[in-house]
């Protein structure tokens, strides 16, 4: 089986409601190593609910997960990285009055409490990956950077942890097309390594762009797949 056939992710019948409002009904998809997989739809389809329940934030009513041929539960997000699956959350998840060295060092820490992302391992990360994308200024607060920079910094915190499934949760929302173009070279690099990449989008000229496979969400349904 070469890895392009291999599904990494499963989704069976997913289900999430709040209160009265069904936010996801009966949701199966499936995501496969070394291919794109792209969740379109308008605010409001879901999409973000389902990146929740993969990674441990919300729990669903019903439906199972499938993560390399187990079932997994996972209760929190510090479970899913450790499993291999990390994100970019749509509202970034970076403490704003540390920088972005320490922002990366915390979620290091969600891993391994005994070690630490030292300037020394960002320097290097950098220095591989400084072709791809702009990185910003990581040190200092990240209150000081732009929207823009900050949506650099949360891709980036994503990105260093070689993570096998890899989330962008509407994570191109404050980049230039321009560099949009970076980001695209920055996925299909991991791509190429294997990883399962799922990539949460409202721009459907994005989707298009970035996409091997497409599931169009609607008012927490699946319309095509």
């Amino acid at each position: 089986m070469t890895v392009n056939q291999h599904i990494c992710l499963k989704l069976l019948g997913i289900t999430k409601a709040y209160n009265q409002t069904v936010a996801l009904d009966d949701i199966s998809a499936s995501f496969t190593k070394g291919k794109i997989t792209s969740i379109y739809g308008p605010n409001g389809a879901g999409k973000s609910t389902i990146v929740k329940i993969i990674c441990g934030d919300v729990q669903s009513d019903k439906g199972l997960i499938v993560y390399n041929s187990k079932k997994v539960n996972f209760k929190s997000y510090r479970q899913a990285l450790i499993a291999g699956i990390s994100y970019v959350p749509q509202d970034l998840g970076l403490l704003k009055n540390l920088t972005g060295l320490e922002n990366i060092g915390i979620t290091r820490n969600l891993l391994d409490t005994k070690s630490w992302f030292s300037e020394r391992d960002i320097k290097e990360y950098i220095s591989k990956n400084k072709s791809k994308l702009l990185i910003p200024n990581l040190s200092v607060p990240v209150e000081l950077l732009s929207a823009y920079d900050q949506q650099l910094l949360a891709i980036h915190k994503a990105l260093i942890f070689d993570s096998d499934v890899i989330i962008f949760d509407e994570s191109t929302t404050n980049i230039s097309n321009l560099d949009f173009e970076g980001f695209l070279s920055v996925v299909n690099s991991l791509k190429k390594e294997g990883k399962t990449i799922i990539f949460i989008s409202h721009r459907l000229e994005e989707v298009f762009k970035i996409s091997d496979e497409i599931i169009i969400l609607k008012e927490g349904v699946i319309v095509r797949k």
